[in-house]
């Protein structure tokens, strides 16, 4: 028999479409997300999502209409008709905004017979006068049929509007769609989410649209309000919003915006401490909002909002989280991209005394709106922005605006009832004394559980106390080990200045040496002043190395031994008067009566409590920005010295509460005011106070916010013990 041989092809059953859609898609909220990403894909800004007559039954209707580029006929032919498509692969890029694209490949199609049974597209692109309309009923794909001969009716019409896009109208629907349901499909699209543009008007901040951002709304039936959006499903959710601009006088303004705790504050935001403006800002039109959030707290910060919602918007924080930087509408690169920390915002983290500001904490953007280039030049292929004065003064006023506005708000939050009941087993005092007595209530509960002829009720009572004395003593020793652990630090810091001082001495007599042998050669009037500046700057130095030296090697030695108040405060006032005089820092200084005499302290104990009082009082005269004062008064009664430190300061905030606060380990009010150049007279640990706190009460003393007399804002008041015995 001859061998016969014929070529055939694979045959496409028309019941395999149907196959694929119930299949390929198992969920009906991973089908609407597709076509939402198909959307993205084709450089839409909007996304309208609206569902009718679907949310308590099924046979509704889902309309998604967007404004993207749209398809053409062969596009719509080549591409959405056409089974296993190339063209993601090919073009893995939008057109437009060159998106990396984000449907999965060929799946859109099946996505609308998954959702339901008939499917009408109207495509239109912006600049073809006419739109096409596709209807296809999914029912017609049944079982032994070739796929090529189920006919769908194509028809062109004349444009429907202007404006390029797609609607996609799915009739018949094959699930019912709650609330519920339609949220879970945003949280799926979530990470798509761009936000909007600023616009500022009337010293406000409100958001406006923008060319490159991507916005998704739902509506349930004719309802106008929608069920889901990125303000609804995320932006309102925030715990706090910062928002800022500069106004056309170069000044920052900053608002800080809660409604949650329905707090609200205005901050001026100043170049420097002088209060001068932004001059190289002026009239370059920026602007930034920030949305706040916290994760895993004790605190219910939240309301109307699911787990899962929360979830979805900490996820989207971790992958998106940061602060962009747009200019003239479009996103600057790579400023907030993934561990571009541009605005040192891991900086404002350290200053949050327990509540966490981080990159993933915050999604905000600031907004540069500058034509003609007057202000701010892009580098080439605009990936970045060439960093001279108006972007590190750009700089300088986010990161300063977001670091005052982040410290008044955790200073309003530590106020309110949610944090002190969230907190309110907080740490108690700790000495040897409490220790002491817990460990006599532990031997005293052990001898009673020991004893033969108790009777069960006092034991089973001194089962209880010795329950209770063991969790105190741990509490306790870690309370300690903390402070150890802080000590061991500071005692590293001692170390380093002590080796400090002992290096620069080596030095001293070859700047005085130089000094002197250019001052012997009569260079001139005004070479001398400068040369004699330099002598009395040289001798301020060294009169600072000489009390540093002498204050690490006392410490050398454990000798306690009686302080007189008058010696060390005139010993310490002899070494700060330079700074007094370059401050212009009026000071008194009163001692009433005599032998005013501490028990046994060591003499640089004192050294520490005065120069962190003077240190605080500094900081304070510098805020307000006034003509600085200082008292310092030291009298006794029978049992006690005092001694009572005032300053002129911005005071400490009645409004705020914060008078029992600031001896609290790392509780500072100093404020930043620049980002890469903090000024070091308003930094702060927020440990000073804390420690001068330990100080006097290891000794038997007590330090208390006390009131303050006339033309003094603070006063500080110390109560030690009296020596009687000299």
């Amino acid at each position: 028999m001859e061998k016969q041989i014929e070529k055939i092809s694979f045959s496409v059953d028309a019941g395999i479409i149907n196959r694929l859609g119930l299949e390929l898609v198992s969920k009906s909220e991973t089908a609407a997300s597709e076509l939402i990403k198909n959307a993205y894909d084709a450089d839409a800004n909007k996304v309208k999502v609206t569902f009718l007559n679907a949310k308590y039954k099924r046979g509704g209707t889902l309309i998604i209409k967007d404004d993207g580029l749209g398809m053409s006929k062969e596009n719509l032919i080549n591409g959405f008709m056409r089974l296993a498509t190339t063209d993601k692969l090919k073009k893995p890029v939008s057109i437009k905004y060159k998106r990396p694209k984000a449907g999965r490949k060929g799946i859109g199609r099946f996505a609308t017979q998954r959702l339901g049974e008939n499917l009408t597209v109207i495509t239109q692109e912006k600049n073809s006068n006419i739109a096409l309309k596709l209807s296809i009923n999914w029912n017609d794909y049944i079982l032994n049929k070739e796929v090529s001969e189920v006919q769908n009716l194509l028809e062109i019409t004349e444009k429907i509007n202007r404006q390029g896009g797609t609607t996609l109208i799915i009739e018949n629907l094959r699930d019912k769609w709650s609330n519920a349901d339609v949220k879970r499909v945003f949280r799926y699209i979530s990470s798509l989410i761009q936000p909007n543009l600023l616009k500022v008007s009337n010293n406000t901040i409100t958001q406006d649209d923008k060319n490159e951002a991507f916005e998704v709304s739902f509506f349930q039936d004719d309802n106008t309000k929608p069920i889901a959006d990125v303000q609804i499903m995320m932006f309102d959710k925030a715990i706090a919003v910062f928002s800022g601009f500069i106004d056309k006088a170069g000044i920052g303004v900053c608002k800080i915006e809660s409604k949650k705790f329905n707090y609200s504050n205005t901050r001026k935001i100043y170049e420097n401490k002088n209060n001068n403006p932004f001059n190289s800002l002026i009239g370059s039109k920026i602007a930034f909002q920030v949305f706040y959030f916290i994760w895993n707290s004790k605190i219910n910060y939240y309301n109307n909002i699911t787990k899962a919602e929360l979830n979805a918007v900490n996820n989207y924080f971790k992958k998106n989280g940061g602060i962009k930087l747009y200019r003239n509408g479009f996103k600057v690169p790579p400023y907030g991209n993934k561990k571009n920390d541009w605005l040192d915002i891991s900086k404002v983290n350290r200053i949050g005394k327990g509540v966490p500001f981080s990159n993933n904490n915050i999604l905000g953007l600031v907004q540069i709106t500058d034509s003609n280039n007057v202000v701010f030049e892009e580098l080439a292929g605009r990936e970045g922005i060439i960093e001279k004065e108006a972007f590190l003064s750009m700089q300088k006023f986010i990161s300063s605006a977001l670091k005052t506005g982040f410290l008044d708000f955790v200073s309003f939050l530590k106020t309110t009832t949610e944090y002190k009941e969230a907190n309110k087993t907080s740490k108690k005092e700790v000495n040897s004394k409490i220790i002491k007595d817990t460990l006599n209530k532990i031997a005293e509960a052990t001898k009673t559980i020991g004893r033969r002829n108790e009777n069960e009720e006092r034991k089973n009572k001194a089962k209880i106390d010795l329950e209770k004395g063991v969790e105190d003593l741990r509490t306790q020793t870690n309370t300690l080990v903390e402070e150890l652990e802080m000590l061991r630090i500071l005692a590293g810091v001692g170390l380093t200045i002590g080796e400090f001082i002992h290096e620069i001495k080596q030095f001293k007599p070859a700047f005085e040496g130089y000094i002197e042998s250019l001052l012997y050669k009569n260079l001139g009037h005004d070479i001398t002043a400068i040369l004699n500046k330099m002598k009395t700057t040289l001798t301020s130095f060294n009169t600072y190395t000489a009390f540093f030296e002498e204050a690490i090697s006392q410490n050398v030695f454990r000798e306690i031994k009686p302080i007189d108040l008058r010696d060390v405060v005139d010993d310490f006032i002899k070494i700060i008067q330079p700074d007094i005089k370059r401050k212009k820092i009026e000071l008194r200084n009163i001692a009433k009566g005599w032998d005013l005499i501490t028990m046994p302290m060591h003499i640089s104990e004192w050294n520490t409590i005065l120069q962190n009082l003077y240190s605080n009082s500094k900081k304070a005269i510098i805020r307000l920005g006034t003509n600085g004062k200082i008292f310092i008064k030291s009298y006794k009664n029978e049992n006690y010295v005092f001694l009572s430190f005032y300053d002129n300061g911005d005071g400490i905030s009645e409004q705020n509460k914060n008078k029992n606060r600031i001896f609290d380990a790392f509780y500072t009010t100093s404020i930043p005011v620049s980002n890469n150049n903090i000024d070091k007279d308003l930094s702060g640990s927020g440990l000073g106070l804390h420690i001068v706190k330990q100080i006097i009460i290891n000794r038997g003393g007590k330090i208390w916010v006390d009131e303050p007399i006339n033309k003094y804002n603070t006063c500080i008041t110390i109560k030690l013990p009296l020596n009687k015995e000299l």
